[in-house]
């Protein structure tokens, strides 16, 4: 077999393999949503499971998410496959291993990557591209330009001394490592250093607004990032461009995950008990729709489970128009939330929404209720709150 690179750490060798067998979803019917004044951003797909397709490791329920496998954008990995000077070999088989003459301590080939495999395969699949490049990555960089300018820049950026220029220029502002090429043109990186350097690509989690008769129902948001603070172009969230771009009968990698707690009936508790249960379900934008599922019914207006009777209150919260959270909401109904911060086995606190802000932020929006009405520190008001938590009174599902 003849190298076809050579590195300190990895050698790729030409080998033959067979393509692995994908688990897949069917999409079914994709439909768009829009306010009265154009502005759209939610989309709700539902993807059929084929009867053939066996799936004995999870037993989905209401309130489950599945994971897909979500691959990086073809436009993005020719780019930085051409960069790298390894385009025109980019699709050919090629077998990962440790160069013996490297001095790496316990050097090994990360976990997330194939041994036989191509090099476009891993940078479409496997290796995140759009994760903001750590210091580690950006000295590879540095050391791989021959523009003194570029050079010193990229140094300052991964020194200790330059720790704020990375996270206010960097890590804040989410560069991707395809703007990071873009802002240094000189930069031709060695691909088995990417390779050993980039993180896993994670499959995307979203939650069920529905599944019935193998049918399972998505609700997401887009996500678009301006050409700005950094970027060159212009680009939507990684899922979201991919989500986008799926048409009716177009099948998916998907990944399940059987969650432990977030579910309706909760495990251990049949269904006729569930509904003695008082809920409390707090999530934005598409965080609700994991609740539509617990509500059973699928509709396209929350306003219609009021009116039912199915909910007892609806308390929506205009952020983008009014400025409004929902832990403004939680607050002006303190009388209606009191109760299920209190510990009981008749009531379950559901949060659904993003890890680095909402949950957050509802999270101490619980604390400082409770500490208020209770008269007790912050410390001790969630340390309430976790004992809530071990007992599975507060339950939530958020993402990062």
């Amino acid at each position: 077999m003849n190298a076809i690179t050579e590195s300190p750490n990895i050698k790729l060798n030409q080998v033959k393999s067979e393509e692995e067998k994908k688990a897949l979803l069917e999409k079914r019917q994709q439909d768009e949503e829009s306010d009265d004044e154009g502005r759209g951003g939610v989309q709700g797909i539902q993807m059929l499971i084929p009867e053939h397709y066996e799936y004995p490791e999870v037993s989905l329920l209401k309130g489950d998410a599945i994971y897909f496998c979500v691959p990086n954008p073809v436009e993005e990995v020719n780019f930085i496959l051409k960069r790298c000077g390894v385009l025109p070999i980019a699709d050919q088989q090629c077998e990962l291993s440790i160069d013996s003459k490297t001095e790496k301590i316990n050097a090994q080939i990360p976990g997330h990557v194939h041994k036989i495999t191509t090099l476009r395969h891993m940078f479409t699949t496997c290796l995140d591209i759009r994760r903001a490049p750590g210091r580690p990555l950006i000295r590879v960089l540095a050391e791989s330009t021959s523009n003194p300018q570029e050079k010193r820049r990229l140094l300052e950026l991964c020194s200790a001394q330059g720790m704020k220029d990375f996270t206010d220029f960097v890590r804040t502002p989410g560069l991707s490592l395809a703007d990071m090429l873009f802002a240094f043109p000189n930069v031709k990186p060695p691909v088995d250093r990417l390779i050993e350097l980039l993180p896993r690509l994670i499959p995307r989690p979203y939650s069920m607004s529905s599944y019935e008769n193998r049918r399972a129902r998505f609700i997401y948001s887009e996500m678009e990032f301006p050409a700005t603070d950094g970027r060159r172009h212009s680009r939507k969230g990684l899922a979201t461009d991919w989500l986008n771009s799926l048409r009716i009968g177009d099948k998916v990698e998907i990944l399940g995950k059987e969650p432990a707690r977030f579910r309706l009936p909760p495990l251990g508790m049949k269904k006729n008990q569930a509904g003695a249960l008082s809920l409390l379900m707090v999530g934005p934008g598409t965080g609700v729709s994991v609740f539509l599922s617990f509500l059973h019914f699928l509709r396209n207006e929350l306003e219609q489970f009021l009116s039912e009777g199915i909910l007892t209150d609806l308390i929506i919260c205009e952020s983008e128009q009014k400025g409004e959270r929902v832990q403004d909401g939680l607050r002006k109904h303190l009388d209606k939330v009191l109760p299920f911060l209190a510990p009981s086995a008749e009531s379950k606190i559901f949060i659904c929404g993003d890890a680095k802000g909402m949950s957050k932020d509802v999270w101490q929006c619980f604390a400082d209720i409770v500490a208020n009405e209770q008269t007790i520190s912050d410390l001790d008001a969630k340390k309430k709150l976790m004992d809530l938590k071990k007992t599975d009174q507060y339950i939530e599902d958020v993402w990062g």
